[in-house]
């Protein structure tokens, strides 16, 4: 049982509530009663302070009708200014009069310049300058002014501008006691009053606490003790400008401060004290009877609702009882209580609805226990699923080859997977609980703050790589990415962070990243970086007028040396002249392999002599080295001196070939110094040369196709073939391709060729029904040539082709130079549905970027990486490199220059899609492919 029952405490709170009401109440009323007190004192002193202000001001009338009236005595106004000592006689015989009707103490009379003109009457004792201060004033304001001025006593003044009928203005000051005005009143005013002023020198009656004199007041017997009592408590006699209460020997007084008319502003001031003992009475009586009420009714309205809740909260009590019988599973007792109440009719009350409501309780309980059964079976299967899956994805947490733990906010790892204890070399209790920069080998001070960010929702996710300390293996290269979780982890964990280790990939991507930059064999500049570096030592020397010298050189008869020695020697030899070339140059000179056996030396700030003595040292210097027995190694060297030959590297370049395709013409193991007259006889003689049997072949029809096969390495791809110019002289003979295209590109020829080309093309097409598909060239003019979109729409509805046969190849050089013309020119190609192959792939590396701005189906991989693949460690990473970005952006591959069976093969397991070389076929006037894959793989066939 406890210790209060419910019906003990239902009659405490009730009793409780009902005292606070009736305090509440009473409280309320009292103040109610109070405001209306208050209220009314303030009304009721407001109302005399009124009445004492008429009183104050009224003798100021009594002057302004008094003053015409001296003014006015016979002769006065003749005698004033005159006869001083005759006008006093005459308002002396008129004093009695105007004292006794007036009540005046005095009368003096001052012209407009304050001099004295008359008097008679008591002499007043107002200081000079406040007498000449209300002079002036009433002068210049030609009206009354009256002041109250105390010195030894305290009188009512009154200055009166006047005019006298000779024109002359003079001032009649009039004074009058102030006694009169405080026993009138003392006579009108039910409340004790003092008159004050603030100068303690005016009377003996001082106040030195409010700094004020008591010039006048009422009952002084009691009135005085009481205002010195009050100055004491409240040393700040504002405090009395609203009203204030003071108690007194038990009474009660209200004390209210008002300023006094006729003083300065805060001069006078007229305290009304009046006694309210009697009304404060009257308001506590009337509290206590409502209080004494209010508790009355209460009680009665206590024991109303006890009499009438009694029984009730008996019952509610004996079923609360039941209720507890009930979590025991006892029911008998609550089945007889409802047998006895079940007759009840219309006195049923809240507590057999509670009684219905056990009943209710008790059938719900054994449903819900029988449900609670199920539910916690269906529990504990759910738990042990939840374990397996715990298990499995732990499971897959462990075994993943990536380091994945969860840091708390602030940065203190919380867990981590295996893979964090291999790379860390740490157990998993040292590892958690450890701060996240504490595994780095080179802690970032700026990391902390950027993941507070992340946790503040300031950032989606954070990017960084890190080195990673590791006792045994030393410091490993890890990329972590770290984001924000969304939801609450019980361990705290507030931060994922996952990570990779990407220490062989980097090196991978520095070593391509230097690949793409450098020769493998020779370890020096390639062209596209030789190039780059040239143009910038050509604009430096344009800007600070330095000369440079640009040395380019091939090997005499290299091809030779490759064939009869092979290419073991040739690479061998290669490397040799690289040596040569850095034991010859300075650290400020640029070296490059520029392709095959044609190198570069560029030398900053030099002179021709200086340029001509290095050139004489690597001639020398290639002679002498062996590359075997009864082989006599010689090179024709080029020299240009920039910016003498050239502004441009394009023009630098193409000088230094003429020089040295000069110094071969002179007899070879020669150097030559460029020169712009040989330049212009050499060039023309050759561009007319060759300009001249391209016009004329195409002029004869004597441009043909050739067809070299492009094998698919994997079954389901198909055969293709790439078209090849050839061009037959007069006698039959076939001539260089080279050399007629660039005299197609220097003479504007080359247009007209891309369109003899495609119509030769398109028309082999029209001849075959069989699904061959041709590669067809096409130069870099064609991306901005508006004529050849329209003769290749013109031409396949003509012949009815198959879009789909067609390829089109475009060198990389030429794709990249012209982004955009080229993106628009592919885009409307393809709309016809032909397709589109990038030629020399990874030349430049630059068309990596581009594969997402080009419309591309097929990358050609440049041949300078195929031809030393078996050998060429830096060849065969370069290769994989290409064909993975080729395979990420969904482009087929195709590896040109497969030359023997060791290099196809090679290819085929770097997963190459496409070969093409002389060792699959040499370019045919028909299109044959001879041989399978499996034939070629089985044997070292090869097409004649």
């Amino acid at each position: 049982m406890p210790i209060f029952s419910l019906k003990w405490k239902a009659l405490i709170i009730t009793g409780v509530l009902m005292l606070c009401l009736a305090s509440v109440l009473g409280y309320h009323h009292n103040q109610r009663l109070s405001e209306q007190v208050h209220s009314s004192q303030r009304q009721k002193l407001i109302a005399s302070w009124r009445q004492a202000e008429r009183i104050f001001k009224a003798p100021a009338n009594d002057f302004q009708q008094l003053a015409p009236l001296v003014a006015k005595i016979d002769g006065l106004s003749n005698l004033l200014g005159k006869d001083v000592s005759a006008a006093n006689d005459v308002l002396q015989n008129n004093w009695m009069d105007l004292q006794l009707h007036m009540g005046l103490s005095w009368l003096s009379v001052y012209d407009r310049k304050n001099q004295l003109l008359a008097w008679t009457g008591e002499s007043h004792s107002m200081a000079n300058q406040q007498l000449e201060k209300i002079l002036n004033q009433a002068a210049e304001s030609e009206s009354v002014v009256s002041r109250i001025a105390c010195q030894a006593s305290c009188f009512r003044y009154g200055a009166i501008p006047l005019l006298l009928p000779d024109g002359r203005q003079i001032v009649m000051l009039l004074g009058s006691p102030l006694t009169s005005m405080v026993l009138e009143l003392q006579q009108t005013l039910s409340e004790d009053l003092v008159l004050l002023v603030d100068d303690t020198a005016a009377t003996g009656r001082e106040l030195s606490s409010w700094k004020a004199s008591v010039i006048g007041l009422t009952h002084q017997h009691h009135t005085l003790p009481l205002l010195l009592e009050v100055s004491h408590q409240w040393p700040q006699a504002s405090n009395l400008d609203k009203g204030s209460y003071y108690w007194k020997d038990n009474r009660t007084y209200n004390i209210h401060r008002f300023p006094l008319p006729g003083f300065e502003k805060g001069e006078g001031w007229l305290l009304l004290i009046d006694d309210v003992t009697e009304q404060f009475g009257r308001l506590k009586q009337n509290l206590l009877v409502s209080l004494l009420t209010v508790l009355a009714a209460g009680s009665i309205s206590l024991i109303l609702l006890v009499l009438l809740l009694w029984r009730p909260l008996a019952r509610i009590s004996e079923i609360s009882l039941l209720i507890t019988d009930l979590t025991k599973g006892k029911t008998e007792l609550l089945d007889r209580v409802t047998e006895s109440r079940a007759n009840q009719g219309a006195f049923k009350d809240e507590s057999d609805l509670l009684l219905g409501a056990a009943n209710e309780l008790t059938n719900r309980m054994n449903l819900l226990h029988g449900r609670l059964y199920r539910h916690v079976s269906r529990a504990s299967k759910q738990r042990q699923r939840f374990k397996r899956q715990k298990r499995f994805i732990n499971g897959i947490l462990d075994s993943a080859p990536f380091a994945i733990l969860a840091q708390d906010a602030s940065g203190r790892i919380i867990q981590a997977n295996h893979f964090v204890e291999r790379l860390s070399g740490l157990s998993s209790k040292e590892i958690e609980g450890r701060l996240f920069i504490e595994l780095m080998a080179q802690p970032d001070s700026m990391l902390p703050g950027k993941l507070q960010r992340l946790l503040r929702d300031q950032s989606s996710q954070y990017e960084h790589e890190c080195q990673v300390i590791h006792p045994q293996l030393g410091n490993r290269l890890i990329s972590w990415q770290h984001v924000r979780l969304s939801w609450a982890m019980a361990d705290g964990a507030q931060l994922l962070s996952i990570g990779r280790d990407v220490t062989e990939s980097k090196q991978a991507r520095e070593e391509i990243a230097w690949l793409a930059s450098h020769d493998s064999l020779t370890g020096l500049m390639n062209r596209r970086r030789f190039e780059e570096e040239l143009e910038r030592c050509l604009a430096i020397a344009l800007r600070y007028n330095h000369i440079g010298a640009l040395l380019v050189f091939d090997l005499d008869q290299f091809k030779e040396i490759n064939d009869s020695c092979g290419h073991h020697t040739g690479d061998l030899l290669l490397r040799q002249v690289a040596d040569l070339l850095k034991s010859k140059s300075k650290k400020s000179d640029l070296i490059a392999r520029l392709g095959g056996d044609e190198f570069a030396l560029v030398i900053q700030e030099t002179t021709i002599a200086a340029a001509g003595q290095t050139a004489e040292e690597i001639l020398k210097g290639i002679e002498q080295i062996e590359a075997g027995p009864q082989l006599r190694v010689s090179c024709s060297l080029g020299v240009v001196m920039f910016p003498q030959h050239g502004e441009t590297v394009q023009d630098l370049m193409s000088h230094a070939d003429i020089a040295m395709y000069q110094a071969k013409h002179n007899g070879r193991g020669r150097w030559h110094l460029f020169d712009h007259r040989e330049q212009g006889r050499e060039q023309i003689q050759q561009r007319m040369f060759w300009k001249e049997k391209l016009h004329n072949a195409m002029e004869q029809n004597r441009i043909m196709l050739y067809f070299q096969p492009i094998l698919p390495l994997a079954s389901h791809l198909p055969l293709h073939y790439e078209a090849l110019m050839r061009v037959k002289d007069e006698n039959g003979q076939i001539l260089p391709p080279g050399p007629l295209i660039i005299a197609a590109e220097q003479s504007g020829l080359i247009s007209k060729l891309d369109h003899y080309m495609l119509k030769l093309a398109l028309d082999w097409l029209g001849k075959y029904d069989e699904p061959k598909r041709l590669a067809l060239n096409l130069s870099a003019h064609s991306i901005q040539d508006p004529e050849l979109l329209p003769l290749l729409k013109k031409e396949m509805a003509r012949l009815s082709i198959n879009p789909s046969r067609l390829i089109f190849e475009l060198t990389e050089t030429a794709a990249v130079a012209n982004i955009e013309s080229a993106r628009e020119m592919m885009e409307a190609i393809n709309a016809l549905g032909c397709q589109f192959a990038l030629d020399d792939f990874g030349v430049g590396f630059s068309s990596f970027y581009y594969f997402k701005q080009l419309p591309l189906d097929y990358v050609k991989i440049d041949g300078a990486f195929i031809r030393q693949l078996t050998s060429s460690r830096e060849d065969q990473a370069l290769v994989r490199a290409l064909v993975e970005v080729a395979r990420g952006f969904g482009k087929k591959t195709v590896a040109e220059y497969v030359e023997d069976k060791a290099t196809l093969e090679l290819l085929r397991q770097i997963g190459v899609d496409y070969v093409q070389g002389y060792y699959i076929g040499r370019p045919q006037p028909t299109p044959i492919c001879r041989y399978s894959l499996q034939s070629l793989i089985a044997d070292d066939a090869n097409i004649a």
